[in-house]
């Protein structure tokens, strides 16, 4: 049997999280805050699907993710997301959060181990009455085109956020595969995958170990290393269903054919931060190290960089010197080598081999008049790299 290649580019397509062959979505409005718009959504397949999850850092979960961190064991038949009122730490929160499943399973004929469920918003006490009065009108309207992908989408997000869906196609062996999307996430986002709640979908036929595997390597680099505003919070969630429709050989073990799908998941991924940072902020950076000694070395430092608020500032105001850079460095408290050291910001060289780099008055303004800013680190010291996508402190 022929294994696959794959080609690596992304194609943008439209679908969102209907894209790939096997889904179909749905939001609806239930009254949890007002009668504006959608704020209960899900996302349903059409046959049992590996499924891998990714939660808060935090050992503070809320009730929802506590609940399908307990049950959900690689397989995954839909994810329902309410939107307005977080059932975080109510009392009985994770009776609602079951009773809710256990309400879908008997419209969708599933089991109900095999729902998972987010819930965000403002923390409160989430009214179950009004979910389980929309649950027909849910799954009876169902759809599988890029409309309802949008619906679902406006269903998980917050009041005055921005809808966010995305979809991409790749080539992985003689298969045309596709990974889409809901997204959530403008405020409060910091690493630890901050207010975000995140559904995928795929058509790629993988086993759920070896899903999991990818998901969570692709969110340790990518949601994990985002930062809006420096805040976390407890009900973050992150999933993805794979419907294995797209007709490739199918990845059993975490081999060469493992790694060329978790490279595109992982580019999602990234492309997915982009997005939420675009949608928060006028101006965002994208921080890329490169050069570390370890992967743990690269993480940390993007992630140092990201949260400092003197390069957040020097960069809003268009000022940024060689210092900014070094003391955020310094902060991550990880070994590297002065002299090998090479910064430069959308392409204007700050530091090179540990040697400051002047450059003429107005420079460095110029420079910044875009809307994502580039900051590059090369540490030369090693082969691990790592992506963090932070907002600019205006």
């Amino acid at each position: 049997m022929r294994k696959n290649a794959v080609k690596k580019e992304l194609t943008e397509i439209d679908g969102g999280v209907c894209a790939p062959s096997g889904f179909r979505a749905n939001g609806v409005n239930c009254g949890i805050i007002s009668d504006d718009k959608e704020d209960l959504s899900l996302v349903a397949a059409e046959q049992r699907c590996a499924c891998a999850c990714v939660y808060a850092e935090s050992d503070c979960l809320g009730a929802p993710s506590k609940l399908v961190k307990k049950r959900l064991a690689g397989y995954a038949r839909a994810v329902i997301v309410n939107s307005g009122i977080a059932n975080v730490y109510m009392q009985g929160g994770e009776k609602v959060a079951r009773d809710i499943c256990r309400a879908l399973s008997n419209k969708l004929l599933v089991r109900e181990e095999e729902i998972a469920i987010a819930s965000t918003g403002k923390i409160g006490n989430l009214p179950i009455s009004p979910v389980l009065s929309k649950m027909d009108e849910l799954v009876k309207g169902l759809g599988s085109d890029s409309a309802h992908s949008q619906k679902a989408a406006i269903g998980i997000a917050s009041v005055g956020e921005q809808p966010k869906t995305f979809a991409y196609s790749f080539e992985l062996g003689d298969y045309t595969c596709k990974i889409g999307g809901i997204v959530k996430g403008n405020m409060h986002v910091c690493p630890n995958m901050a207010t975000t709640v995140c559904i995928l979908t795929t058509d790629v036929a993988i086993e759920p170990d070896c899903l999991q595997k990818a998901f969570t390597s692709a969110v340790n680099n990518s949601l994990n290393l985002l930062n809006v505003d420096g805040v976390s919070s407890p009900n973050d969630f992150a999933c993805i269903l794979s419907s294995g429709k797209a007709g490739n050989y199918k990845i059993f073990t975490c081999d060469s054919e493992y790694k060329k799908f978790a490279d595109a998941l992982c580019a999602v991924m990234g492309n997915v931060c982009r997005l939420i940072a675009k949608n928060a902020s006028d101006t965002f950076a994208t921080c890329r190290v490169a050069g570390a000694r370890s992967a743990k070395t690269a993480r940390a430092v993007a992630k140092a960089v990201a949260g400092a608020p003197a390069v957040r500032k020097a960069i809003a105001l268009k000022k940024v010197v060689v210092e900014d850079v070094l003391w955020a460095i310094y902060t991550a408290n990880e070994p590297f080598s002065f002299e090998k050291l090479h910064i430069t910001i959308n392409g204007l060289c700050l530091l090179q081999d540990g040697r400051r780099q002047d450059f003429v008055a107005n420079t460095m303004e110029n420079a910044l008049q875009t809307q994502e800013i580039l900051l590059a680190i090369n540490l030369g010291d090693g082969n691990y790299s790592a992506t963090s996508v932070f907002c600019i402190s205006q």
